[in-house]
């Protein structure tokens, strides 16, 4: 009876180890963690983040100067540069992930001018939870936000990126 009995709990222990030898399997095969993929973001945006278009001012130049988080709040440092005056304005962009829609992470996005190289990320339910502070006046709220980069492939990458941040910070479809 006693021989019984320990050949099936060495049955199931050996169960119970399968069974979380493919949990752990599962966890790594969904991806980075959060501060894996921001350490990814911040490696690479800096560097490709470019931004050319024409406007008033002749032409204007963006660039991400720095992208920071503390858990799911992050905050991103843009600068622009007007051509034709040489003016700079710094600005910073904050918002929660947990605020994001991930079916809503656009990378070259048609509905942005250009579209080519594009990222747009929109809050859940077109909430306005995304902050925008330029150094010269108080913030501004938005339910989107867009960032362009050199390459439309990078675009696609830093998208991804992005929908896996939200998706780990529990960011929900909006409703409708």
């Amino acid at each position: 009876m006693l021989e019984r009995a320990v050949k099936a709990g060495l049955k199931r222990s050996k169960t119970l180890a399968f069974i979380s030898l493919l949990l752990f399997a599962e966890l790594q095969a969904h991806g980075q963690s959060l501060d894996a993929t921001f350490q990814w973001m911040q490696n690479t945006a800096p560097r490709s983040t470019y931004f050319a278009s024409r406007n008033a001012y002749g032409c204007q130049t963006d660039q991400i100067r720095s992208i920071a988080h503390r858990g799911c709040s992050v905050t991103i440092q843009e600068y622009d540069e007007q051509c034709r005056d040489k003016k700079t304005l710094s600005y910073s962009i904050t918002f929660n992930l947990g605020d994001l829609d991930p079916n809503a992470v656009e990378a070259n996005a048609s509905r942005l001018v250009p579209s080519e190289g594009s990222v747009l990320i929109q809050t859940t339910d077109n909430r306005s939870l995304i902050e925008e502070t330029f150094s010269s006046s108080g913030p501004s709220k938005f339910d989107f936000q867009a960032f362009w980069f050199e390459s439309p492939s990078y675009a696609q990458r830093f998208a991804r990126a992005m929908k896996h941040a939200i998706t780990l910070c529990g960011g929900k479809p909006s409703t409708f």
